[in-house]
């Protein structure tokens, strides 16, 4: 008798998993936002990209790491691709990180008479118009490769990736010095600082730079919405 009892009760436990595993299954899971229209705050990835030719003695691009609104200093100033579209929503915004991708080519067979040095590295200072090798070298955080003559047509890679907290120390800073808005750039900003200089000193260089940066940006601050409700 204990047998079948505790048969009887295995049985119906066994039912009850696979009614309830069935219930489960048939469940539609329907996704609603919380927020009425755009969210508070809006996470997002910008890209920028930019190339150039270097024939001179040693050259320097410095980009901001933390400016999405205007982000070349070498170059005229532009913005990362859809910033200006999220500007549109969103009246402020923070630079989280970014992340670099630099690639140097030889213009062409023996175009490059002499070896040179080709250093990235980000800073919480504009290197300017360049800083000699071994201090650019020496910088923390700092990425070199040496590029010989026989390298032909070959691509030299460097990648990076560095985040505004850590560069900054903004734990001791205020947040507000690091966030820009939709038409004024971040006060305190850091950079990504490219370097290429000829180890003798004296050759020109005959290269072409290609530059890729994506930005980890925060949008926040809605504007406040008045043209849905205005009559068309």
């Amino acid at each position: 008798m204990a047998r079948t009892n505790g048969r009887r009760r295995y049985n119906n436990r066994m039912r009850y998993r696979k009614k309830r595993s069935n219930n489960r299954k048939n469940k539609t899971t329907v996704s609603v936002s919380r927020t009425i229209g755009f969210p508070d705050r809006m996470v997002t990835k910008l890209r920028f990209g930019a190339s150039t030719a270097s024939s001179s003695i040693g050259d320097n691009f410095v980009f901001s790491g933390n400016n999405a609104r205007n982000v070349p200093l070498t170059f005229s100033p532009v913005s990362a691709i859809n910033f200006s579209q999220w500007s549109l929503m969103y009246s402020r915004f923070m630079v989280k990180s970014s992340s670099i991708r630099v690639r140097v080519v030889n213009a062409g067979n023996n175009a490059v008479t002499s070896p040179f040095s080709f250093i990235l590295y980000p800073s919480s200072e504009s290197g300017g118009s360049g800083i000699p090798i071994d201090q650019a070298v020496s910088q923390p955080y700092a990425k070199q490769r040496l590029v010989g003559t026989s390298n032909g047509n070959g691509v030299t890679v460097l990648k990076h990736y560095m985040s505004t907290k850590k560069i900054t120390g903004y734990k001791y800073l205020d947040v507000s010095d690091l966030a820009g808005a939709y038409n004024q750039s971040p006060s305190q900003q850091w950079y990504w600082n490219v370097q290429l200089n000829p180890l003798d000193a004296i050759s020109n260089l005959a290269v072409y730079v290609f530059v890729d940066i994506v930005f980890y940006v925060e949008f926040f601050d809605r504007f406040l919405n008045t043209n849905d409700l205005t009559p068309h």
